[in-house]
């Protein structure tokens, strides 16, 4: 299962949508789900409080990495008040 959600997780890399932390546990309790209803054995659906630390500790090619807050000339660009009185200024000089 762990080897599974592992390749999952990259293949979603691949394509540009590296998985968060609870949609990778909410995967991981989904197929716990699965394996419990086939083996009928309740321990199999219960992800432990530490579950998510030591699956990314056993797996060494997967880390969790924290996107970085946008950065303020970038946030800039997005200000239509500041971008409208940009243009205003630049047509006054033409």
């Amino acid at each position: 299962m762990e080897k599974g959600l592992e390749d999952w997780c990259k293949k979603l890399n691949d394509w540009g949508f590296p998985p968060w932390m609870d949609l990778l546990c909410a995967m991981a309790g989904a197929l716990a789900q699965i394996c419990d209803e086939e083996d009928e054995d309740p321990e199999l659906a219960h992800l432990g409080q530490h579950w998510l630390s030591n699956f990314l500790n056993r797996h060494p090619s997967l880390s969790a990495k924290f996107s970085p807050q946008l950065d303020r000339q970038r946030a800039y660009r997005g200000n239509i008040p500041a971008l409208k009185d940009y243009f205003a200024k630049l047509l006054r000089l033409i």
